[in-house]
């Protein structure tokens, strides 16, 4: 293993990091010397270029997942039931909150 072998990244590209590869390639550099630079891989910076000419982007599209079942306005609800009764339980904390979940989902938030 090479010594930039060991600086590589393993996580995602943040939107400064692939402003500033594509402002590399912009200037001309190529795609070893732009992983060189910024410590990541040659096929990284040709990933990041060939998306910003495809699609005109550098942030990342949404992701499928499970969304969540309790919005902001449910878990500012159950925050304030909560301090309000502190030893009340879940099912209790779920039936006055009016909130079409299980008891189970009020416990893993709280």
């Amino acid at each position: 293993m090479t010594n930039s072998d060991q600086n590589m990244k393993t996580h995602e590209s943040t939107k400064k990091e692939c402003i500033a590869v594509i402002e590399k390639h912009g200037l001309g550099f190529s795609y070893q010397q732009i992983g060189y630079a910024l410590g990541i891989s040659k096929a990284t910076a040709w990933c990041i270029v060939k998306y910003w000419h495809d699609e005109n982007r550098i942030d990342n599209k949404p992701r499928p997942g499970r969304q969540k079942q309790l919005s902001k306005r449910d878990e500012r609800r159950l925050r304030l039931l909560n301090t309000g009764e502190p030893y009340a339980t879940f099912c209790d904390n779920t039936s006055s909150s009016s909130v079409n979940v299980s008891d189970r989902v009020v416990g893993d938030y709280l």
